[in-house]
């Protein structure tokens, strides 16, 4: 079978299907003679599975491991199972509270509302879902992820750029060898690190949403994270690509291990919120 006839018998796009062979869920043979992909039964029943799983909410790594047999899907299923129990407990609690609010004869505004006519025990109510505030007291990261953070990461990468563009060197160094500049560009090469902040942002940011939905929960804080954070190592690189270049002896080791700090922050944050996600 050719992908066209894959895609009508799945209903799969041809990019998912190319995903899911590029992500070794399926490993369709190809023609020795053009090269081309043979889809068999065999691939055809693993992507209606793969389908099917990813309906349920299974994250793709899941499922590879599933397919290779590293974790029982009875397992993933049922800890899938729990997770959905609770997602629905919550819906179900959240739905409940609306529609009581919405009973009352009188219109209700943020002046007018009085929980405590709709929750009997306001502390207990609270901490039964306390699942909801855990972003609310995380002020650094959800600053780290915000708009204003990425702004003001482009801006000041702008500014860099702007500014050094007067006084650099007409050719800088952008690679070393044990500590001495070996690879030379022009100048203008500056100007790429702001440029690339904005793509990172709105060119970047879909691929990274879309690989992180296909690997684990959907979380739009922790794409956010990942973009900034890669927008931050760029202004990083071009902040040292200027210092080296009117430095002769940089001192990469100090702005590696800011970066590695601070990434590894971001890391550990979507690491907890990650596990929050599957543990509730």
């Amino acid at each position: 079978m050719t992908i066209k006839e894959v895609e009508g018998l799945t209903g799969l796009s041809r990019s998912v299907i190319r995903f899911y062979e590029k992500e070794e869920l399926i490993n369709p043979k190809r023609n020795e003679t053009n090269g081309y992909r043979e889809y068999e039964k065999k691939e055809l029943d693993e992507l209606k599975k793969i389908a099917y799983l990813r309906t349920l909410g299974l994250s793709v790594e899941l499922i590879k491991k599933a397919i290779r047999h590293e974790v029982e899907l009875t397992k993933i299923i049922r800890k899938q199972n729990d997770v959905l129990i609770k997602q629905q407990a919550d819906l179900h609690n959240a739905h409940f509270m609306c529609e009581k609010i919405l009973s009352s004869k009188e219109p209700i505004n943020f002046d007018n509302l009085n929980v405590d006519a709709y929750v009997d025990n306001l502390n207990e109510y609270l901490d039964e879902n306390h699942n909801i505030f855990k972003d609310d007291s995380m002020g650094f990261f959800n600053l780290w992820r915000g708009i204003i953070f990425w702004a003001l990461i482009t801006i000041a990468s702008i500014s860099i750029a702007i500014i050094s563009i007067c006084f650099l060197p007409d050719k800088i160094p952008v690679q070393w060898n044990n500590g001495i500049p070996s690879r030379f560009v022009n100048r203008w090469f500056i100007l790429s690190f702001p440029v690339a902040c904005v793509l990172i942002k709105y060119i970047l940011r879909p691929f990274i949403w879309r690989w992180y939905e296909n690997h684990f929960i959907r979380n739009d804080a922790a794409v956010d994270y990942i973009t900034n954070s890669c927008c931050f190592v760029a202004l990083a690189i071009e902040v040292f690509i200027v210092y080296s270049s009117i430095k002769e002896t940089p001192h990469i080791e100090v702005i590696l291990i800011t970066i590695a700090m601070l990434l590894l922050a971001v890391l550990i944050e979507i690491k907890i919120k990650k596990n929050n996600n599957c543990g509730n």
